[in-house]
């Protein structure tokens, strides 16, 4: 099986915690493995001010950096509390994770047409609004010549 990751990206996922709590959760940024970029601090940001419930009706989200596991991540599946994984990087690159393999086994990372990319996809779409200039917003600025 071939194995395709993107070199230093940001790998975030969300997740419902064992008390019921939605979160997006991504590492920290210690060890290099984390890109630390405008990407992942964009993404981070959006999430902290907009991920409060205005997303096709959802719980509001709680930001979490800090270590994680793999096996905690396997817990999520195998408890069914893994709603979704994306991985952000260099020029607002957003891309859905369909497929973890881990110590011998697939990981059942959510993909139902019902819920697809339904983050990803709405922090995303919120970038790429703000570099269009399709909306206002503190990081659009114009500079006179």
């Amino acid at each position: 099986m071939e194995s395709r990751r993107p070199e230093r990206a940001t790998f975030l996922v969300v997740w419902k915690t064992r008390e019921g709590v939605l979160q997006l959760v991504t590492a920290p940024l210690m060890g290099g493995f984390t890109l630390h970029g405008v990407t992942r601090k964009s993404v981070l940001d959006l999430a902290r001010t907009r991920l409060n419930g205005r997303v096709s009706g959802s719980d509001s989200v709680e930001v979490v950096e800090k270590k994680f596991s793999m096996d905690e991540l396997g817990a999520a599946v195998e408890e069914g509390r893994l709603v979704e994984a994306f991985v952000a990087g260099t020029a607002y690159f957003i891309r859905l994770v369909s497929h973890i393999h881990y110590r011998g086994k697939d990981l059942g990372v959510p993909t139902s047409k019902a819920c697809e990319d339904l983050y990803a996809s709405t922090v995303r779409s919120w970038l790429r609004d703000i570099m269009n200039w399709e909306e206002s917003h503190e990081w659009s600025i114009v500079v006179q010549e």
